[in-house]
């Protein structure tokens, strides 16, 4: 089990593991101690003895930066979402909406989807070209 001090107002202690798998041929091997600071300032302070699950290393989804797949397991068992972190310039963990990246690229296909079909029938049946 490892173990960070997060500076508050006094010292606190927190434990937390960390497993990593191998995902699409890729595996983390980098510093794991920003993703625990990230959890224990950020997003679960009251939290202690969670492990960290990382799956693969670093990867992009169009339009978000670079992230991790992490996944918390809570000490009742309890498991988390794939939850996406990246880590800033400052060398914090954020994490990224990842709804934001799949919004885009739907609408888009979806915009274009339509003007291919209006394109085709055209002004009152008639077929028309399509520019692409």
């Amino acid at each position: 089990m490892l173990s960070i001090t997060i500076p508050q107002c006094y010292a606190v202690t927190k434990n937390y593991d960390i497993k990593i798998s191998k995902f699409k041929g890729s595996i983390y091997g980098g510093d794991t101690e920003w993703i625990a600071e990230w959890f224990y300032t950020q997003y679960q302070p009251f939290a202690d003895n969670v492990i960290f699950h990382i799956r693969g290393d670093f990867h992009v989804t169009y339009p978000n930066p670079p992230h991790l797949s992490v996944k918390i397991e809570y000490p009742d068992g309890a498991l988390s979402e794939w939850l996406h972190i990246s880590v800033d310039e400052y060398g914090k963990g954020y994490i990224q909406d990842m709804a934001i990246a799949g919004k885009k690229k739907s609408s888009i296909k979806t915009q274009k989807s339509r003007q291919r079909r209006k394109g085709k029938k055209g002004i009152k049946g008639k077929k028309t070209r399509i520019k692409k």
